[in-house]
């Protein structure tokens, strides 16, 4: 794979082919061939795109020699190939092969005396074998898990070491092999975070609490912070001592830190300019060469909106038609319409909530027909929901117009 390989194809008494046309090209694609020499010359004008700038006719022609030289070969090239000389023709199977990585071996600790090898390589062609040996030279039990390039049994350590071997098929020499000394890691941790959710206000600042067990020295460790199915595009990854940049997902530049202190393992994330869209499951991902560990911290975040404005209408019939308006709340929240003792009124005419105006942040609106006999005053309440203290209210004596047709308010916000 990558090299050059020659497909041998060679005229009968070994006859001029210098002025015969030569066609090399894949079954049923003999209109668009990987190589046409015609009237003394490689003609490009028909030639299969794929192939040009690595194909071409090594000869020596005037031998009968028409073999097809290819270069850069790719897993597409495999296959059969016609070559056509005038009304002459004969079928080559063309096939390579591809020597993959030396295995990566690395260990986790299974628990019950054993510990959980794995093993990962990668770039062959065919599809390869792969073998567990024990430090005996025999081979091991068919692993727990296996695949063409990957390997991970649990292991009892009763073996000096082992070995996890990678093959091609009936090719002698083609294997690449690595060995590993089995034995439980002396640096397993875990990773601590608070059962509850976090809770910050919107557009300050939180801290997702996240340490390691026996405050081990978090300083030379990989410390990565990440969305579920993010791992990739974290929201921050601390590496080789430094934070890195390079894979952090653009949404958190600038606004995530860690506060350490890391020597004393405190690996919590520092989440600045909190947003709507900051609010779910964040996992805290520490690791070393040969152990780690993981766990999930919930993030909410609450806005408290605006006092409540509270406007009248006269609505006819000796009744006022009274509307209250807040806005900027997070999550939504609730609206509640009461009169001078405190009690519930029945549920208003209509109310509507919405995400207009600042981004993720809910607006409220309600409306009710009074008449000035039913209350002294009455008051509009937004809460968020299961929230102590999350509260804005003000109230209204609700007045009918004065005789110069304007109304007498009494719009006092409490909260």
């Amino acid at each position: 794979l990558g090299g050059s390989v020659t497909l041998p194809c060679a005229l009968s008494d070994n006859l001029d082919a210098r002025k015969l046309e030569v066609r090399w090209y894949r079954p049923s694609m003999y209109s668009s061939p990987a190589l046409l020499y015609l009237n003394e010359k490689l003609d490009q004008s028909v030639a299969d795109i794929k192939y040009r700038g690595r194909v071409s006719l090594p000869g020596p022609l005037e031998k009968g020699e028409v073999s097809l030289k290819l270069d850069d070969l790719r897993p597409s090239d495999i296959g059969t190939y016609m070559c056509h000389v005038s009304s002459d023709s004969a079928n080559i199977i063309l096939s390579f092969l591809a020597v993959g990585s030396s295995p990566i071996l690395s260990m986790l600790d299974a628990g019950g005396g054993k510990v959980n090898v794995s093993c990962q390589s990668h770039g062959w062609l065919p599809k390869p074998s792969l073998t567990w040996r024990d430090s005996d030279g025999s081979s091991l039990n068919p692993p727990n898990k296996h695949t063409s390039i990957k390997g991970s049994p649990a292991l009892r350590l009763r073996s000096s070491w082992v070995s996890c071997s990678v093959a091609l098929p009936d090719s002698a020499g083609m294997i690449r092999e690595s060995r590993l000394t089995p034995h439980l890691p002396t640096e397993s941790f875990s990773v601590v975070v608070p059962e509850t959710p976090v809770s910050g206000l919107f557009g300050g600042s939180v801290t997702l609490p996240c340490a390691l067990s026996d405050n081990l020295d978090a300083r030379k460790l990989e410390v990565r912070w990440y969305r579920p199915s993010m791992y990739s595009s974290p929201a921050l990854l601390y590496l080789n001592e430094k934070l890195d940049l390079t894979s952090a997902d653009l949404k958190y530049q600038g606004r995530v830190s860690l506060p350490g202190p890391l020597e004393k393992g405190e690996a919590s994330l520092k989440l600045d300019d909190l947003r709507s869209s900051d609010i779910g499951t964040y996992m805290c991902h520490v690791s070393s060469d040969r152990w780690y560990d993981k766990n999930k911290v919930s993030l909410i975040i609450q806005a408290v909106g605006s006092s409540p404005i509270l406007s009248m209408l006269d609505a006819g019939g000796g009744k006022v038609n009274v509307s209250c308006r807040s806005h900027g709340w997070l999550p939504k929240p609730t609206l509640t319409w009461r009169d001078r003792e405190g009690s519930s009124l029945n549920p208003p005419n209509e109310t509507h909530t919405s995400t207009k105006g600042s981004p993720g942040l809910f607006s409220v609106s309600s409306w009710r027909l009074f008449t000035s006999s039913e209350s002294s005053w009455i008051s509009c309440s937004v809460a968020l929901p299961d929230s102590v203290g999350m509260i804005r209210e003000s109230r209204v004596t609700p007045h009918l117009p004065t005789g110069d047709g304007t109304f007498r308010l009494g719009n006092v916000p409490l909260i």
